[in-house]
């Protein structure tokens, strides 16, 4: 069974331009709806809660700017990521989201449909977190609003004149110009680049700069950094191929207005996910947290699990629960003392949190057991992060406090449930619970 990649509306076009699309994306492991009409998509946009809504750009009939600034102001839809797929548009960041040039292929548009995917996965999380928040009587802001300051761009190769007009365009931005594509990762470590622009201007530096993307692709630290690619056509052999580099974005050299445009969405994008981390980082307090732990309360995670499951009703997007017992934390407390095990677990509670992604939520369930909710993950997801987890934490040894020199292995095991049709909160743990082994 393919693993749920995300849902997602595909609207306007002719029906069998639909038909096609849905065609494509349902094989890579999408959900998908379609509608012909505005007032169509906006139904099942509210009804469905889908991760994405792809407009299939203007026909006899349809607008898909109508539509987006429909979308927009509706309170129930406003914050849903929009990808438009037609010619060459200036859109900005507060109206759509994406923009493809039509025809795009099947390929193209998943590699792009990810990135949006995961940021409509972290939105609705934020959200659904302050909303349990409040019922602790913690009222974190829905929005908390970064630091004010220019926008900062890595240019990683090209010339000095490009890396400048790459700097002029848009709203203007503050440019690091790295002509060594080795030296590149070095400026990431401030953390203040919103993107990554990578000109492909100069033939002797492409195969250099490509390893650059891919290397950033795989660090866990920067993988999420937005990266442009700028290349002429006969640089790729196929247009899937940038994105199989590390690209985000792939737009043909010369620079132009729909490459500015797509810079300000990228940048936008990479602020507003930093956004929404501050958001969700705020909802852990003294009344949400364990006390032992620190991470959230066994309360907190059935009252989100509650306002998860009521949120998804109707929708197909799934939510799945991954319970990671320390089976010999018993043995700990006895061979150690009762502070000792409590303080491997502390440890064991933060490396799990750094293990996962930010929106997925980790809470003590029992002494030994930790959760952790994963929205918008099946139960295939849940099973491969189920196996990462355990794979890291047997094999890493926790230090057993200052006045000690030993160090202890841990004994896990898990079980994993998804959440199914009619399902509370206490079901899909108690499914989870049994499945631990």
């Amino acid at each position: 069974m393919t693993k749920f990649q995300g849902m997602v509306l595909v609207a306007g076009g002719r029906s069998a331009t639909l038909m096609n699309r849905k065609a494509g994306l349902s094989h890579a492991g999408f959900r998908v709806e379609t509608a012909l009409d505005e007032t169509d998509a906006l139904a099942k946009a509210r009804r469905l809660h889908p991760n994405v809504a792809l407009l299939e750009g203007a026909e006899v009939g349809f607008d898909s700017f109508r539509l987006s600034s429909m979308l927009r102001a509706d309170p129930h839809t406003s914050e849903l990521p929009i990808m438009l797929l037609d010619s060459e548009v200036e859109a900005g960041p507060e109206l759509i989201d994406d923009v493809i040039m039509r025809p795009a292929a099947d390929a193209i548009v998943i590699a792009r449909m990810q990135e949006l995917v995961r940021l409509a996965t972290i939105q609705d999380e934020a959200r659904c977190r302050v909303h349990t928040a409040k019922q602790f009587g913690l009222h974190a802001a829905a929005r908390q609003p970064l630091t004010a300051r220019q926008s900062r761009l890595l240019v990683v190769g090209g010339t000095p004149d490009l890396a400048e007009a790459i700097g002029a365009s848009g709203h203007g931005y503050a440019i690091t110009h790295e002509a060594n594509p080795y030296l590149a990762a070095a400026h990431l470590d401030g953390g203040a680049i919103d993107a990554i622009v990578v000109p492909l201007d100069i033939l002797a530096t492409i195969e250099h700069q490509l390893y650059f993307c891919r290397h950033i692709r795989k660090n866990s630290r920067y993988f999420n950094l937005p990266i442009l690619l700028l290349a002429t056509p006969e640089t790729f052999v196929s247009g899937a191929e940038p994105y199989r580099s590390g690209a985000t974005v792939a737009l043909p050299l010369p620079l132009n207005a729909a490459a500015a445009a797509a810079i300000e969405r990228l940048v936008a994008r990479q602020r507003r996910r930093r956004e929404l981390r501050t958001t969700i980082a705020a909802t852990l307090a003294e009344s949400t947290r364990d006390s032992l732990v620190g991470i959230y309360s066994t309360e907190f995670l059935r009252a989100h699990l509650r306002n998860q499951i009521e949120e998804r009703a109707g929708s197909p997007r799934p939510l799945s629960l991954l319970v990671v017992e320390i089976a010999n934390a018993p043995a700990l407390g006895v061979q150690f003392g009762q502070n000792i095990a409590l303080h491997v677990l502390q440890q064991a509670a933060d490396f799990l949190c750094g293990l996962v992604r930010i929106e997925d939520l980790c809470a003590r369930l029992s002494p030994s057991r930790i959760a952790v909710a994963l929205p918008d993950g099946d139960e295939s997801a849940a099973r491969q992060v189920s196996e990462r987890v355990s794979a890291v934490l047997e094999h890493t040894e926790f230090g057993l406090g200052t006045e000690a020199v030993q160090a202890a292995g841990l004994w896990i095991e898990t079980g994993v449930a998804s959440l199914a049709t009619a399902d509370r909160a206490d079901d899909l743990i108690n499914r989870a619970l049994e499945a631990v082994a």
